[in-house]
């Protein structure tokens, strides 16, 4: 009966471990999927505010910005599962926010810099690298795209179609998953005896309680033993191990370690 119980318990671990960790792969790829699209949601606030609103005073902009920002984020927290599968909900929202905040400060000291060294050229009578001119043209080109939202709400609104309906499609059609399935590579037609080996992946060591656990399991139908082998630390090389037999020396390039119950 302890035996059995054993088993049992082995079972249910094992079975409990291989649900743990797709648990856990799915709430990594699920939690990885909102900050992404909460960091998606930052140009978006932006291009909504001057879209909607297009406020010349600064501070209007920041504040119609940051609504816009938490109401998004408040809808994704009420409709995403996967701030019911994260432990701390909260603690997510507020690290984009932290990390956020970290990003705007790298960026105002690295202005900061770089407008302090294109100074430094300007009185040394430098001329201006392309990589400072072409920064800024992004940057300006960027602005005047998205001032002209407001004036070409046709395009924008076309625009914005044109985008559901891609991404819908490619949600549609595409899904990539993992799974796991069984296969058979046969080596040989025939077996010198009936019965199985088991291994882990890559040849890797079992635990001590594996032989234990098959004993048990296959106590009634058949004999089971273990089996070793030496190998080499730096898996790229080739054991050389020296052998002697009636005076001669060979050299052994592998080494495996049977017990004396296998059948012959």
């Amino acid at each position: 009966l302890y035996d059995q119980a054993q088993e049992a318990s082995i079972r249910s671990w094992a079975l409990a471990t291989r649900v743990y960790d797709d648990i856990e792969k799915t709430q990594k790829d699920v939690l990885y999927g909102v900050l992404f699209y909460i960091a998606l949601f930052v140009p978006f606030a932006f291009c909504m505010e001057r879209l909607l609103f297009s406020f010349a005073n600064i501070y209007k902009r920041i504040i119609a910005f940051l609504v816009i920002l938490i109401l998004l984020i408040a809808l994704i927290y009420n409709v995403h599962p996967a701030f019911r599968l994260a432990y701390s909900p909260m603690v997510v929202i507020l690290a984009f926010f932290i990390m956020g905040l970290s990003f705007m400060v790298t960026l105002i000291i690295f202005f900061r810099f770089e407008g302090e060294m294109t100074r430094l050229q300007t009185r040394a009578k430098l001329i201006q690298s392309e990589e400072l001119g072409r920064w800024k043209a992004f940057v300006a080109a960027f602005m005047l795209g998205v001032s002209n939202l407001r004036r070409r709400r046709l395009r924008t609104a076309l625009t914005c179609a044109t985008l559901i309906i891609l991404t819908f499609t490619i949600m549609s059609f595409t899904a990539v998953k993992s799974m796991r399935r069984h296969a058979r590579l046969m080596y040989e037609p025939t077996a010198p005896y009936t019965g199985f080996l088991l291994k882990n992946v890559n040849w890797r060591d079992l635990p001590p309680q594996a032989l234990e656990f098959i004993t048990n399991n296959f106590a009634q139908k058949g004999i089971s033993v273990p089996r070793v082998w030496l190998e080499d630390q730096d898996k790229t090389r080739s054991l050389r191990i020296p052998v002697y037999h009636n005076g001669r020396s060979f050299e052994a390039q592998g080494l495996v370690g049977l017990s004396h119950l296998e059948p012959r």
